[in-house]
């Protein structure tokens, strides 16, 4: 067994009970719905009430964690001699990441014997959970926390992270669409295909018309890309499409292991309502 901790923040969706089986810490990257705060992890509102906010496109606000909140769960395991590792959201979508190697100087700085590695995931959402999957693996075989980031380096320019939404309105409220395209995107029923880039920010390969020919362009993808059988699949608020995609992703390549999780609510201020995502790792 690796005596590390791994810690990573809650727009990994990471289900709680697996993180509970795991030891894994969370951080929870909190928001705001009309300027009421909510922590995804202790959640006030219903799911139904939760997307009928978004549904009615209210003003929604995301946060980052600060120094201070990276500071202090990585001292309450160095204090003790415990090696951690942070595997957090890109960095082309939040400060978080930058905020941790922050808390990660300040650390080692006042303990010299503190052992803390950050690794950009480059993904969003469970695209995390891909990179967490492997740390783990190369923690079990023995390696430490420096040497895991290390090895670490291909996996994460490896991991795909494609996915399409129900509507463009929350890509243009997050500021990766201009009104302009927002207008010709809805009236022409475009489903752009997304997917992050090198530098773990968002892009578009695709732009199809109407979902049905989007997930079957995903499906292709998949089928072209993944290397290996494991994949991780998300979901919003439409868990019975997510259900048949699944089996169309099966049905082009039925050996796939695949993960069903649903999308933590921070990262749906972004993505929005009817947003299906996969994560694997792609061919060199």
């Amino acid at each position: 067994m690796s005596n590390i901790k791994f810690i990573v923040d809650s727009t990994s969706s990471i289900p709680l009970d697996y993180a509970k089986e795991k030891d894994i810490d969370i951080i929870p990257i909190c928001f705001s719905i009309d300027d009421v705060d909510y922590n995804p992890l202790d959640m006030k509102v219903s799911k139904e009430e939760f997307f009928d906010a978004l549904n009615k496109k209210v003003k929604v606000r995301t946060n980052s964690a600060a120094p201070d909140t990276f500071i202090n769960i990585f001292e309450k395991y160095t204090d003790q001699g415990i090696p951690v590792i942070f595997i957090g959201l890109s960095s082309g979508l939040t400060g978080g990441y930058g905020n941790s190697l922050m808390a990660k100087a300040m650390v080692e700085e006042k303990n010299p014997n503190a052992q803390v590695e950050c690794i950009d995931s480059r993904s969003g959402s469970i695209g995390e959970l891909l990179i967490l999957e492997k740390a783990m693996e190369l923690a079990e075989q023995g390696l430490g926390v420096h040497e895991i980031k290390e090895q670490m380096a291909p996996y994460i320019n490896r991991a795909g992270s494609y996915f399409t939404i129900g509507s463009l309105y929350h890509l243009y409220k997050g500021g990766r669409l201009s009104a302009g395209k927002l207008a010709i995107g809805a009236l022409l029923r475009l489903k752009p295909i997304v997917y992050a880039d090198a530098e773990g920010k968002l892009a578009s390969i695709e732009n199809e018309f109407g979902k049905k020919r989007a997930l079957s362009t995903m499906v292709k993808i998949m089928a072209e890309k993944i290397d290996g059988n494991r994949l991780f699949l998300a979901y919003t608020d439409n868990e019975d499409e997510g259900e048949r995609f699944k089996q169309q992703l099966l049905e082009a390549k039925p050996d796939l292991n695949i993960t069903y999780l649903p999308i933590d609510y921070t990262m749906c201020c972004h993505c929005g309502p009817g947003t299906l995502a996969m994560f694997f790792f792609e061919k060199e």
